[in-house]
């Protein structure tokens, strides 16, 4: 299955992020977690995303570290969600914090997520 294979290199480039990565703009260190990778295969609901939008988000990767490091400036969101994929999870309280910055040897510019969750660290949310 070359998807598989796809996601395996894609893993591995993402595992070689060093964790936390500073972000200036928000003063604060940025985890890099297994919640993030998973949300770049799946959708919030926990639905699978289609193989074009994984590959999309995928190819970024390498720019996740470098658009954390670079951004000036964030946009910043407050919304509740659910505490996990399960429909009848409880609702808490998330920070999410949109950043961007041009980056890679052909500078074009990529947009982070970051998210907090409750009282938790921030964390890498989605790349695109």
């Amino acid at each position: 299955m070359p998807e598989q294979k796809f996601i395996l290199e894609a893993k591995k480039k993402y595992s070689a992020i060093k964790s936390p990565v500073f972000c200036s703009c928000l003063n604060r260190n940025i985890n890099i977690t297994s919640d993030g990778f998973m949300h770049l295969l799946r959708k919030g609901n926990g639905l699978a995303r289609n193989i074009e939008e994984i590959r999309y988000k995928t190819k970024r990767i390498p720019l996740i570290a470098p658009v954390i490091m670079n951004a000036s400036d964030a946009s910043y969101e407050k919304r509740l969600v659910r505490k996990n994929a399960k429909k009848n999870a409880p609702l808490v309280q998330a920070e999410y914090w949109g950043i961007e910055a041009n980056v890679g040897k052909t500078p074009i510019n990529v947009r982070v997520i970051i998210r907090r969750v409750g009282d938790g660290q921030a964390h890498f949310w989605s790349v695109m």
